[in-house]
């Protein structure tokens, strides 16, 4: 957006008493002052690793290891796959969740309880979630 310094100008006033004069704002241009060079832009990462998210740092997103994680020496993580940002990730776990979900409405007691047991002894939601709905056993239709 261009900025334009305020120039007073005098003009004269209609009043009958004395000739004074009132003092309106005329917008004149500013001078152009050359290019304006700007940082070029940092290249956005996909995913940060879990410890800068946790430090609220800015992480390159390097893998195996970012700068940030290397410099300090410390192990970095990261919990999403490569090229896959927070969100798509979360909705992909959604969309897993809700799966998962219709499968237990929709199946018989038996195969319901096939299901729970897996989601139990499974250490990780997701990784449980995976196993039943690539199962062509708990499938109904399969």
């Amino acid at each position: 957006m261009l900025q334009y310094p305020v120039q007073e100008t005098r003009t004269p006033s209609h009043s009958t008493s004395d000739s004074s004069t009132s003092i309106s704002p005329v917008l004149a241009p500013r001078p152009n002052s050359g290019v304006v060079k700007s940082k070029p832009r940092r290249r956005q990462t996909k995913a940060a690793c879990m410890a800068c998210r946790r430090r609220k740092s800015k992480c390159d997103g390097g893998r195996p290891s970012c700068k940030i994680c290397n410099d300090k020496a410390i192990s970095c993580q990261y919990s999403v796959e490569e090229g896959v940002t927070q969100q798509q990730a979360t909705k992909e776990q959604l969309k897993s969740y809700k799966d998962v979900l219709a499968l237990l409405r929709n199946s018989s007691s038996r195969d319901c309880d096939a299901i729970i047991h897996i989601l139990k002894s499974m250490e990780d939601l997701n990784d449980a979630c995976r196993f039943i709905l690539d199962a062509p056993v708990l499938l109904p239709g399969k």
